[in-house]
């Protein structure tokens, strides 16, 4: 059973609470700021409502407290505090709720959205800081290497990407390369040919998407490619 932190002073509300939520929750009660952290310390409960007003403490200082250690908090005020809850929220409250509203099927509800919402927001992070790693990890991996190497935007406008290898092989910035067809860099000589061949790979390509996926109209994809300069 999911466990549920309530911290709030004022007994008849925590007494109405608590028969609210202990169907469905394992509910802790603390009657003080101080106690109510000790407890999430010691326990670590799914989810803990604040009374926004506690005999020891702010309850938005406490909130911080309790964000900064990742708890999952939903906020509860009086009528006509609109502007507390507003600011809750902007602190990292998952939800704020009026004690004049409440009742069983709302307070389990509001329990499994915040719980669930901070378990996505938690999975955002870390895939935020993921994607961080292995951008750090490409960018060593595309400044150390020999060959060039490009990426495209999604829809071939320009180059977004361009690595120092890339730099030597043309002998231009990505600023320069995007200021030409690329085309342009190609031998004369060699030109007609190296377009016929590269239109020739996108058929090719596009075909074998569209045997793969016959009722996909578009696709997004990253394209990765590379040259290497011959040994002299």
């Amino acid at each position: 059973m999911q466990r549920v932190l309530l911290i709030d002073n004022i007994d008849v509300d925590r007494r109405r609470i608590e028969q609210l939520l202990h169907t469905h929750f394992d509910v802790l009660e603390a009657t003080t700021g101080q106690q109510g952290l000790a407890m999430y310390r010691a326990a670590l409960p799914d989810c803990v409502f604040l009374g926004h007003r506690l005999p020891d403490i702010d309850g938005l200082k406490l909130l911080d407290v309790l964000v900064r250690e990742r708890a999952t908090v939903v906020l509860l005020t009086g009528p006509g505090v609109e502007d507390i809850a507003l600011d809750a929220m902007r602190r990292g409250a998952q939800d704020c709720l009026s004690k004049t509203v409440l009742n069983e099927a709302m307070l389990e509800r509001i329990v499994r959205y915040a719980i669930e919402r901070k378990r996505l927001d938690q999975e955002l992070s870390q895939s935020l800081l993921d994607l961080r790693e292995s951008e750090k990890n490409f960018a060593d991996l595309a400044t150390r290497i020999d060959h060039g190497l490009w990426i495209w935007s999604a829809d071939s406008s320009k180059c977004i990407y361009q690595n120092p290898a890339a730099d030597r092989i043309y002998g231009r910035t990505l600023e320069q390369m995007n200021a030409i067809e690329w085309s342009d860099v190609i031998h004369p000589d060699d030109r007609e040919a190296e377009i016929a061949l590269g239109v020739r790979a996108v058929e090719v390509f596009q075909s074998q998407l569209d045997d793969q996926f016959p009722n996909v109209a578009h696709y997004w994809m990253s394209l990765f490619s590379f040259s290497v300069l011959p040994s002299c």
